[in-house]
Formats: structure tokens, sequence, C-alpha cells
């Protein structure tokens, strides 16, 4: 079984109601989960992490300096990005400058 996160970020989720674990048939087992903060995101890598993740996708409004912080806190756990410099649902500005 191929385990993952992926985690999105906007300024209202809450970690703690805005997540899912979504199983399947295929192979693939995904736990999405919602943060308002690059520090929320971190605690929520580690805990995918300490789950047993074997990787963790980041929706496009994590900037350079968030998708850094993601991968330092779940060391081992390979990282990737859906990617966007300015994502469209946040004023068309940077991520970085807004989180």
């Amino acid at each position: 079984m191929f385990n993952c996160g992926f985690i999105y970020i906007t300024d209202s989720c809450d970690p703690s109601t805005d997540h899912v674990y979504i199983p399947s048939d295929c192979g693939v087992a995904m736990q999405v989960i919602g943060v308002s903060s690059y520090a929320e995101a971190e605690e929520a890598a580690k805990k995918l992490a300490d789950a047993g993740a074997d990787a963790i996708e980041l929706c496009p409004g994590f900037g350079i300096e968030g998708v850094y912080r993601v991968k330092k806190a779940a060391p081992g756990v390979q990282i990737g990005v859906a990617r966007f410099d300015f994502h469209t649902s946040m004023d068309c500005k940077s991520p970085d400058d807004i989180f």
C-alpha cells in the first residue's frame, strides 16, 4: 500500500475538522488535510510522516518557503508540489507574502 498525504492551505481551514482519509482498493491510500498556516502544515506533515506516509503533495497555495518548511518537518518523506507562482484564489499574490 502506498500511503500519501495532500495538504492544502487557505486562511480559514482548521486541520482538526478539515481532513479526510481516502482508502482505496487500488493500492493507494490518501489523507487530505486543510491548514491555515505554514506552522499548521509543518505539524500536519509531521503527523503524516509519523503515520508512515510515503509522500506528501502540497497544493499550489504553498510558496517556496512553505515547501521548504514542510520538507524540513517531514525528513525522509517525498514532497511534491502542484505549482502556481501566484495563486488565483489569493488575489494572484504569492503565498509566501500571505502566510
